[in-house]
């Protein structure tokens, strides 16, 4: 696979695409891509699922490093601070729920 292109969609997703540089006497070219006349041709995107917690901990919690060192210790505060934020969002989702008195 060669490297092709590399921008930003209007979403400000970091978009990548390969593409072959000749499917031309592939033997899975039928397989790979029946329908296609051109070359075969990948889209990645960078996936932001997981920064929308990463930037609660850090933005909103002011939480910028890790204090622990060595391997089983960094588990261990990550493991509670995640046990404290799922706590923060189930608080919030108990209060939003309650009704007004």
């Amino acid at each position: 696979m060669e490297y092709d292109a590399f921008y930003k969609n209007k979403y400000g997703r970091t978009e990548e695409l390969y593409e072959c540089e000749s499917c031309e006497g592939c033997q899975l070219k039928n397989d790979c891509c029946p329908k296609a006349s051109k070359n075969r041709t990948i889209q990645m995107n960078r996936s932001i699922q997981a920064e929308g917690a990463f930037g609660i901990l850090k933005w909103d919690k002011s939480y910028k490093r890790l204090f622990r060192r060595g391997e089983k210790n960094v588990i261990l505060e990550l493991t509670l601070i995640s046990c404290g934020f799922n706590l923060y969002k189930y608080h919030n989702k108990k209060q939003r729920n309650k009704s007004p008195a």
